[in-house]
């Protein structure tokens, strides 16, 4: 394995006995080749492996809190905008850029009723479902059962469809507060046994004292596969699937939708005693963030990942990545237990520290599977971004290098402004497709005077799937009449794919039961790499080929 550790090089521009503080400390061979997207300021930057900035775009508004890179190529982000509600996670406008940094659309979702908080999600049909606040007056939680007279915040998503450059329609809608259950006032309509009804919110589990943000849902993740939405609340230590696939008015109900279940939670994990099936000592979750699936032909896809940070865990404040299978009936529905906890009893793979207390964020924070296996996280009050293997091995690692006021200084390690804490982070492989056309060379690195350093990024992403490359396995290829040809060594499920030298995957097939050609005549003269992943087993074997005419 190469591996690439950046050191400091004393030079006239004042490093001397510097030690660095941000930008790329480590980029070894197994990490994920990509571009990794962050917004820690008005700014959002999209970086390579290397550090070197590849695309800035700039706003005129704080992030509110999260980003992220469109199919065509652009940005949408989120800004935070002044309201009545006031609370952690506040953002309230939605703006689209293009890759120039042109702004193309935008959205407030603020005013006395309602404002967006934490995150949106960009949908496969170019609409955005958001995470917003809506108030509720005393006398509204008072009808609901609710134990304190107080102003509550509970959660609702809206789904957007854009309208010119600053106008957009609900096209979908769900509200918590159509979902809610308690057993304290026998006259009111939602009133039952909490613990039979894990499809339902008990709306007096832990009350706020004064506290009108009561849930605290901090991600949104839309499962296109499923039609579902995942949702993670920290203040309730649980997160939820609700099936997308029903009309607004089926949202507001307990029947109706692909799943009959109307907006009801489908599946919901990590704090049974919020449903009175279970205690403190049931928990696995802590404050958890960035609840996501993982994609189709990912290791382990269909799971979920989820970063738990761990804030007042029983063994210590440490934070963890958590991967979980929520368990499916034969019809691929959740499995929902009569009287016990919703599954599952165990955490399917877990990233920790070595020394655990080493990784923690108290808040906020994130994690991605990559299509190679790995996963990359964000240790959000640090701003360390870092990359392990499934083996727990980390192969990449980069610090935040800007903030509030902008870049920082390489060497910078406190004063006014020094602040590396990011929301999350997200990675984006060579052949995403809104890098089609897009000029991806690399600039410099964002932090001010900076070390100097050579890096170079892999060949491919073929070096770590699920286990290392297997030289025992049985993959073969020959070159015939121009063509690559792949026998079939008997699985279902082969992955060739073809990269550039830099990585960009040029040809994708998955083939079952069958041997596949692939034609190079159009490709341009080159080296290349060719690789083959068995995804069933999880291994895989790579080549380098040269195309000389």
């Amino acid at each position: 394995m190469k591996t690439l550790i950046i050191f400091i090089i004393a030079h006239c521009a004042g490093h001397n006995n510097a030690q660095q503080t941000v930008g790329l400390f480590q980029n070894d061979s197994l990490s994920f080749n990509g571009y990794t997207l962050w917004s820690p300021n008005k700014s959002t930057y999209l970086v390579d492996n290397c550090g070197y900035l590849v695309n800035e775009w700039q706003s005129n508004y704080s992030p509110g809190l999260s980003a992220y890179l469109l199919d065509n190529g652009h940005l949408l982000r989120t800004g935070v905008l002044p309201s009545s509600f006031n609370g952690a996670g506040q953002g309230g406008l939605i703006e689209e850029f293009d890759w120039e940094g042109k702004l193309v659309w935008s959205y407030r979702v603020a005013n006395d009723s309602v404002h967006q908080h934490h995150d949106i999600e960009p949908m496969p049909d170019n609409n955005v479902l958001v995470l917003a606040w809506e108030r509720k007056t005393p006398d509204e939680v008072s009808v609901a059962g609710g134990i304190r007279r107080i102003s509550y915040w509970p959660e609702h998503i809206l789904e957007l469809k854009k309208i010119g450059s600053d106008s957009a329609e609900v096209v979908w809608e769900w509200h918590q507060w159509d979902h809610l259950v308690q057993d304290h006032d026998s006259t009111k309509n939602n009133f039952g046994v909490v613990s039979e009804h894990p499809e339902l919110l008990n709306i007096n589990y832990k009350p706020p004292a004064g506290r009108p943000d009561w849930q605290h849902f901090n991600s949104v993740f839309y499962n296109e596969e499923r039609d579902e939405i995942v949702l993670s609340s920290r203040n309730m230590n649980e997160i939820y699937i609700i099936d997308h696939s029903t009309t607004t008015s089926e949202t507001a109900g307990h029947t109706g939708g692909d799943k009959g279940k109307g907006g009801d939670f489908l599946y919901r994990w990590g704090n049974p005693e919020v449903y009175n099936r279970g205690t403190s000592a049931s928990r696995k979750l802590y404050g958890q963030h960035d609840a996501r699936v993982i994609p189709g032909e990912y290791p382990d896809e269909g799971s979920m990942t989820i970063f738990n940070n761990g804030a007042g865990r029983p063994g210590g404040n440490y934070s963890s990545i958590d991967l979980i299978i929520p368990p499916l009936d034969e019809d691929g529905h959740y499995i929902i237990p009569d009287s016990m906890p919703l599954g599952p009893d165990f955490i399917h793979w877990q990233y920790i520290s070595p020394e655990p207390d080493d990784f923690y964020s108290n808040n906020m924070g994130g994690a991605q599977r990559l299509a190679n296996g790995n996963t990359i996280i964000c240790e959000a009050n640090k701003g360390n971004f870092f990359e392990v293997t499934r083996q727990g091995e980390q192969v990449w690692r980069y610090r935040n290098t800007a903030g509030a006021g902008g870049p920082f200084t390489q060497g910078q390690s406190g004063g006014f402004g020094f602040s590396t804490s990011v929301f999350k982070v997200l990675r984006y492989a060579p052949d995403f497709p809104g890098f089609d056309g897009k000029d991806l060379s690399p600039g410099n690195p964002i932090e001010l005077d900076p070390i100097d350093y050579d890096c170079e990024i892999p060949g491919s992403n073929t070096t770590s799937l699920v286990n290392e490359i297997s030289e025992e396995s049985d993959f073969e290829w020959l070159l015939e009449n121009g063509q690559i040809l792949i026998p079939n060594n008997g699985s279902d499920h082969i992955l060739v794919r073809v990269l550039s030298l830099n990585g960009q995957v040029i040809v994708s097939r998955k083939t079952r039961n069958q041997d596949e050609k692939i034609a190079l005549g159009e490709l341009p003269q080159g080296i290349y790499f060719i690789n083959i992943i068995d995804l069933e087993k999880q291994v895989q074997k790579s080549w380098k080929f040269s195309k000389l005419f």
